[in-house]
């Protein structure tokens, strides 16, 4: 009896020892324990001091060599460079001329009857009808939605008088969201469309919904 009640008492301390939240424990049990677990503590604190004085050695010496050497940008990938008009008008085929600033583009095409141009990016805006009159005197007489985005065709209504054609879908996306700048295209279609403007056929191809519109 008397050693197991020895037994009890070794387990208790072992107990309170462990456990600084054991019930009730004895004023030198409880300083033993908080102190030991601050020295527990304190050592575990001080282990990531090394490899983090060792990680910030590393940053601080990657940030003063020399950068790492990159393969050069392709040509092709470069872009054009953009004329001190702040727009570039070029030929990319015959009778068709693209404009662009560098970042957004329209393109436009000149036929005997007139102009038809494939999207207004309002950014370029005020530039698409001077760039157009810098090659042609000819009206704009059908103007193409690529999609329903502002950003490709927020200068739409610049091209008063002009026949506008859409994708069906670009069509009703265009009426949930009315803009007087992005007027409603007069003629909708399903997944082909060929127009026939002078002596020209332009043939419009509807290949899914990847960007709302034509592709």
């Amino acid at each position: 009896k008397r050693r197991h009640n020895q037994s009890q008492r070794s387990a208790q301390m072992s107990s309170d020892q462990l456990s600084p939240f054991a019930s009730q424990p004895t004023t030198g049990a409880r300083d033993i324990t908080r102190r030991k677990l601050m020295v527990a503590a304190g050592a575990a604190a001080a282990i990531p001091a090394v490899p983090h004085q060792a990680s910030a050695a590393a940053l601080h010496a990657a940030s003063t060599s020399s950068p790492a050497q990159t393969a050069p940008v392709p040509p092709g990938a470069k872009g054009p460079v953009i004329p001190a008009s702040g727009y570039l008008v070029e030929e990319i085929a015959d009778r068709v001329f693209w404009v662009t600033d560098g970042l957004y583009q329209s393109i436009f095409l000149i036929t005997s009857d007139g102009v038809v141009v494939v999207d207004a990016p309002p950014t370029i805006g005020h530039i698409i009808l001077r760039a157009i009159s810098s090659v042609t005197t000819a009206p704009v007489t059908h103007a193409i939605y690529n999609h329903h985005h502002a950003d490709h065709i927020g200068a739409m209504s610049l091209f008063d008088g002009a026949r506008r054609y859409a994708q069906r879908e670009v069509t009703k996306l265009l009426r949930q969201t009315p803009d007087r700048n992005r007027p409603l295209p007069d003629v909708s279609f399903e997944d082909r469309l060929t127009l026939r403007v002078g002596d020209d056929e332009i043939q419009l191809d509807y290949h899914g919904p990847i960007a709302d519109g034509l592709q």
